[in-house]
């Protein structure tokens, strides 16, 4: 590896050298933790969680009595539909690396360009 391989000269190159392999050791250490993190998702007992904290609110919402049967299915289903895209957002963000709703690569390779451009890599 190029970066370990340079001999620096002077104090201010020892002092630079230092903190590129500092800086180097972090970007190592994160990208390990973001490729552990993208296997992952949320744990099973949160799921569970969710999903009958949303029937309990759903259930409880018919205990709510009206006399106008109308506004009582329509505050249940509106209570069902918010219930339901929390969940389906949450889904759906569950795994960030991944999917149409995801963080991209845009900033990392803004960083490699950037970095390029202070000659810290090879071109």
């Amino acid at each position: 590896m190029q970066i370990l391989d340079f001999e620096p000269r002077t104090e201010s190159h020892k002092i630079l050298h230092s903190q590129v392999i500092e800086t180097f050791e972090e970007v190592v250490e994160n990208r390990a933790a973001r490729i552990q993190i993208v296997n992952n998702g949320l744990p099973a007992i949160l799921w569970f969680i969710i999903i009958f904290g949303a029937l309990i609110s759903i259930t409880t919402s018919y205990l709510f009595i009206h006399n106008n049967t109308r506004l009582h299915v329509f505050q249940v289903a509106s209570l069902s539909t918010a219930i339901g895209l929390a969940i389906f957002v949450t889904a759906a963000m569950d795994n960030p690396f991944r999917g149409d709703i995801s963080v991209t690569t845009e900033s990392y390779n803004s960083a490699l360009e950037f970095a390029r451009d202070l000659q810290l890599l090879d071109r």
